[in-house]
């Protein structure tokens, strides 16, 4: 591995990836009601449409599915960028 801390203490990163998403689902879930992976933003969205909501169930979806894609792509050139 590229980064010496994970290679020192690779049992570390699970459950600091988990902590990390644990905390943020804490934070932010409260306040938008939002779920972090979009299969599951998109279910509840689909039944409000179909029961009367209309347009405004759909409202901002996008930002679940393109969000983690640009940050997926950020993320790996600043890998790529610092752990080189």
């Amino acid at each position: 591995p590229k980064n010496e801390t994970t290679a020192k203490s690779p049992h570390l990163i699970p459950p600091l990836i988990g902590a990390t998403v644990g905390a943020l689902i804490s934070v932010i879930a409260p306040l938008t009601q939002a779920g972090f992976n979009p299969a599951r933003d998109f279910g509840p969205r689909i039944i409000a449409w179909l029961a009367g909501w209309g347009t405004v169930a759909m409202k901002g979806f996008w930002v679940y599915v393109v969000a983690p894609i640009i940050g997926a792509v950020i993320g790996g050139k600043l890998a790529e960028k610092f752990y080189e």
